[in-house]
């Protein structure tokens, strides 16, 4: 497996949050998670249905998880995330708790978020997991010259 350690190596997650309510707002999540620190960044975009159109506001999100083994019940990772605005668009907040299967496949999550600074909270929300992968930054990326076997200097 290329000699990658999944178990450290940094991945990507997309994950949209959705209820089964079609006048629920959605979160969608695009994260970096760092198993060696377990630390999370990324950004999200909440989706807010109103009578006219659909509100959306966008957050850079930070926040951190744990793992939890547990022998009566699977185990599983407990991830707390903060988002702030990350744009000029007023001031938009959101609080994310989630409940990850050690796969990093399902779970749960309840979140609350401002509107009209009133705080609105969602519970029992369900997880799409849309993409797991390995953070590899390729060289080109990072502007590393290649090396040359320099001979018979």
């Amino acid at each position: 497996m290329n000699g990658i350690d999944l178990n450290n190596a940094p991945f990507l997650l997309s994950l949209t949050l959705l209820n089964l309510d079609i006048q629920s707002p959605v979160l969608f999540l695009h994260l970096l998670i760092n198993p060696s620190s377990r630390l999370i960044t990324g950004n999200c975009e909440l989706s807010i249905p109103t009578y006219e159109t659909t509100k959306t506001q966008k957050m850079d999100i930070t926040g951190g998880y744990r793992y939890s083994a547990d022998r009566q019940k699977e185990s599983q990772y407990f991830v707390s995330l903060k988002g702030m605005s990350s744009y000029h668009q007023g001031s938009s907040e959101v609080k994310i708790t989630m409940a990850i299967n050690q796969e990093w496949k399902k779970g749960k999550a309840s979140y609350k978020y401002m509107l009209n600074e009133k705080w609105e909270t969602m519970n029992n929300v369900y997880l799409k997991i849309k993409i797991a992968q390995p953070y590899i930054v390729p060289s080109s990326v990072l502007d590393i010259p290649p090396v040359h076997n320099v001979q018979g200097r």
